[in-house]
């Protein structure tokens, strides 16, 4: 048996919980509500070759009812299995624009009763081009809460990092990075981050996910890496 009492409005309420558990909802913080359920986009298994095969996607197959319909079949399943609090990173770019991000941010208002989404606007192209640059902009003017890129994936790495941080501070939001997603024994664009956001005091605004590079340094770079983030405000968010 389950009883709560709230003493503002003078509501009690009991549950009968039948022998089940009942807890605060979960917090999913990193997903591509764009992407779900795109299946067989690909045989390939690496991770370059499916960016490429959704941007063929993005470029000839999509349509906003379509991402839409995954995208309400995904929450569905989330809100389901107890999720209330999600972020999400959708594609910004110079092939569909923000038209992902107008489905997703639909969806968000759809489904606001059920499920808290916050969203990333997501740079699409693993380089900086005046199109690319113009659509993440343009994203400012929707229900976005930060920006994302891949810097490790670009061929400047720092250049994406300076970028972003610097439209995140134009425009009063966060930024949320895949970093050193790889298993190569390199972390300096992490280190690279970790220092820019002290330098800007903009810790608490910065959020570095993926880092699978840390596993593939020494145990000494491994560590010094960690202290780093233990020592800063630096949002983590760790999976493969």
């Amino acid at each position: 048996m389950f009883h709560f009492f709230l003493s503002t409005f003078l509501v009690y309420v009991q549950f009968e919980c039948q022998g089940n558990v009942i807890s605060e909802p979960f917090v999913d913080l990193h997903t591509h509500m764009e992407k779900t359920y795109l299946n067989n986009l690909t045989d390939e298994g690496t991770l370059m070759d499916a960016i490429e095969a959704f941007f063929e996607y993005a470029e000839h197959s999509f349509t906003k009812d379509e991402v839409k319909l995954r995208a309400r079949k995904m929450l569905e399943k989330c809100i389901e299995n107890g999720t209330g609090f999600l972020r999400t990173h959708i594609v910004v770019d110079e092939i569909v624009g923000t038209g992902f991000l107008e489905s997703i941010c639909e969806i968000k208002e759809e489904y606001k009763a059920f499920i808290d989404i916050q969203i990333i606007a997501m740079m699409g192209t693993l380089c900086l081009t005046e199109g690319q640059n113009k659509s993440l902009k343009r994203a400012a003017d929707y229900d976005i809460i930060g920006y994302r890129g891949a810097p490790t994936l670009c061929e400047n790495p720092f250049a994406v990092v300076d970028f972003l941080f610097e439209l995140a501070l134009e425009n009063n939001k966060l930024i949320d990075l895949h970093i050193d997603e790889s298993d190569d024994a390199n972390v300096d664009v992490l280190e690279y981050v970790i220092k820019k956001a002290k330098a800007l005091d903009f810790e608490n605004e910065t959020t570095v996910g993926h880092i699978t590079a840390l596993s593939a340094v020494s145990e000494e770079r491994s560590n010094e890496i960690i202290n780093q983030l233990k020592n800063s405000e630096i949002n983590v968010v760790t999976l493969p």
